[in-house]
């Protein structure tokens, strides 16, 4: 009989345990009568309001005290700073976040608010909408059992709870808002690349008249006027310049920076994927001022950053460097006949373009065999630099090629003269920017003669 009350009496209390624990779980005081709904699923609406109906969402709390207004087109920003000062994509997910809280948990009429951290809430988020009206949070304590947040709306005497990451969004610091990449940059969008120094300018752009028989992309136009190096400004200058992240701006920074300092200007022409469509071209500019250790300052917009200075070291490398070795005479579309002197030898090359854009060749007024013809002309329309010209004194002509093209302007005529026993000047119209090895010269003039051999 003794066993059997003891084992009651046991039984019996491992139930007020377990009652205990279960209000506990709920972080509920056992004194409090409201009813709990625990739902597995957010079923509890606080706020369901659409962003764009939303003029300002303001939070004030112990850390924070931020607000994000609405300025139209989706933007968003924060009061007190300038539009492009502030992340609009990072204020919008606040506002997404404010406008837009649901619970799986409400308490009904609780009799003590402080157990919830509601009788002084320490943070308070509100929401002021276009039509007037205004809804207003206020969000608690932690629930240690939950890991959720106490929440109330005005107006509604039930509590909620919220996540608490998306506590966490509403209680973000401005300088979160204020930390963003300003210069985000597809590399595809690039169309021009103008690095302006004390001694001299490079300038780059992509090349208008591309077709499937142009040997490069790029051009450069100053400080010559040359085919480009594709691989070295992808490589070189694209890449690096993707990886730039102009992000927090530097107070009272002095930079380093001259009157004539360093200046890379980039011409954007914006793809839009949607319409297959480029947008209006627009520019962007850098001024770079002195590098400390492995960071170097550069001016945004009227402001100081630091980036790496190895994704920007490229602004001091030599012209040659960004030069295609293989330079572009002229562009085949241009082009209705060729003559080659060399020697004793004097050839003439007529190319026809029908409406499917095939090409045929005459060598010397006869018919040429097209494909051959178009192998060797692909080495007519481009030659192999390999140094920049220092003004050396030049020797006589050892090839001259003759380009009579279809518009008069783009007539060209270049000239290869000897400069020594290892090279040769490249005079393009008069001018000499390169030169080549007399090496290459001599296998272009014996690969031409064996193909007009073989023609005939």
């Amino acid at each position: 009989m003794i066993k059997g009350k003891k084992g009651l009496i046991i039984s019996l209390a491992l139930i007020v345990l377990l009652a205990a624990a279960t209000f506990v779980v709920l972080g509920i005081n056992k004194g409090d009568n409201n009813k709990v709904t625990d739902n597995n699923k957010d079923a509890y609406v606080i706020v369901s309001e659409a962003a764009e109906t939303l003029s300002s969402v303001k939070v004030e709390s112990e850390t924070v005290n931020l607000e994000a207004v609405n300025s139209g087109d989706s933007d968003w920003t924060i009061t007190g700073f300038d539009n492009g000062e502030v992340s609009s994509a990072k204020a919008y997910e606040l506002v997404g976040t404010v406008s837009n809280l649901t619970s799986k948990n409400k308490y009904d009429n609780p009799k003590d608010l402080s157990e919830y951290g509601l009788s002084e809430p320490k943070t308070t988020v509100t929401l002021a909408k276009k039509d007037g009206g205004k809804i207003k949070l206020y969000i608690g304590s932690l629930s240690p059992t939950l890991g959720e947040y106490f929440v109330m709306r005005e107006g509604d005497s039930s509590v909620y709870t919220v996540y608490s990451y998306k506590v966490e969004v509403i209680l973000r610091p401005v300088s979160y808002y204020t930390d963003f990449n300003r210069l985000k940059i597809e590399p595809a969008d690039i169309s021009g690349i103008k690095i302006e120094r004390p001694a001299d300018t490079i300038e780059l752009r992509v090349r208008k008249d591309i077709d499937k028989y142009s040997p490069v992309v790029w051009e450069m136009l100053s400080p010559y006027k040359s085919a480009a190096n594709d691989d070295y400004i992808d490589n070189k200058l694209i890449e690096p310049l993707s990886k730039i992240e102009i992000t927090t701006p530097i107070e009272d920074a002095d930079g380093g920076f001259k009157e004539k300092d360093t200046r890379l200007m980039l011409t954007i022409t914006p793809f839009d994927n949607v319409t297959g469509k480029y947008g209006a071209e627009k520019s962007e500019i850098l001024e770079i001022g002195a590098s400390v250790g492995n960071e170097t300052y550069v001016r945004y917009d009227g402001r100081v950053y630091k980036v790496p200075t190895e994704d920007i070291s490229f602004v001091d490398d030599t012209a040659f460097n960004i030069v295609s070795k293989m330079q572009l005479l002229v562009n085949i579309a241009k082009v209705k006949t060729v003559t080659l002197e060399y020697g004793n030898n004097i050839h003439k090359l007529d190319i026809s373009k029908s409406g499917d854009n095939k090409y045929s060749f005459k060598l010397d007024d006869k018919s040429a065999d097209t494909a051959a013809t178009q192998a060797i002309y692909e080495s007519l329309i481009s030659i192999s630099a390999d140094n920049v010209y220092t003004g050396i004194e030049t020797g006589e002509t050892v090839l001259k090629i003759t380009y009579d093209c279809i518009d008069d302007s783009d007539d060209t005529v270049i000239e290869i003269k000897k400069t020594g026993d290892l090279r040769c000047a490249i005079e393009r119209n008069g001018k000499i920017d390169f030169t080549m090895k007399n090496s290459k010269v001599t296998e272009f003039t014996e690969a031409f003669e064996k193909y007009v051999q073989d023609n005939q």
